[in-house]
């Protein structure tokens, strides 16, 4: 009489665990991976958010010809609009100004009326990485 086999050996087993844990490996690096890739995709959606926001107060405060006369300053005073909060992501804010003219050349800002003015904001991480840049020209409003 033959005795049929049972079960698995041990050796088996030990094939068994050591397959499975190569590919846990393998797909636990590539979850890692896309949780990283996630997190610096939401910091760059927030701000490029936060940048698009700031540029939008610019817009609507120098939409009156009395805010786009006044002479803008770095820092934002209380002549330039109230920006939201900024987010604790971002302690590196930079808005720098530039008077143009119409065909695109940039003029000395004594002038308090230039015919359009570009404003750019960038955001840096803790790192120092660059995680927003966003710029905008604003012409002079109507009379």
């Amino acid at each position: 009489m033959r005795h049929k086999k049972q079960g698995l050996t041990l050796l088996e087993v030990l094939i068994a665990l050591a397959i499975f844990a190569i590919v846990m490996i393998a797909v636990s690096s590539t979850i890692v991976s896309g949780l990283q890739l996630r997190r610096s995709s939401q910091l760059d959606a927030e701000a490029q958010n936060y940048a698009a926001s700031v540029l939008e107060r610019y817009k609507d405060f120098w939409s009156s010809l009395n805010n786009y006369k006044t002479q803008p300053t770095i820092p934002p005073e209380p002549l330039t609009p109230p920006l939201p909060a900024q987010p604790a992501a971002f302690p590196f804010m930079a808005i720098n100004y530039a008077c143009i003219d119409t065909d695109g050349t940039v003029l000395v800002c004594d002038s308090s009326d230039p015919p359009l003015r570009r404003v750019s904001v960038t955001l840096t991480d803790l790192n120092g990485k660059v995680r927003a840049q966003l710029a905008t020209e604003i012409g002079r409003p109507p009379k």
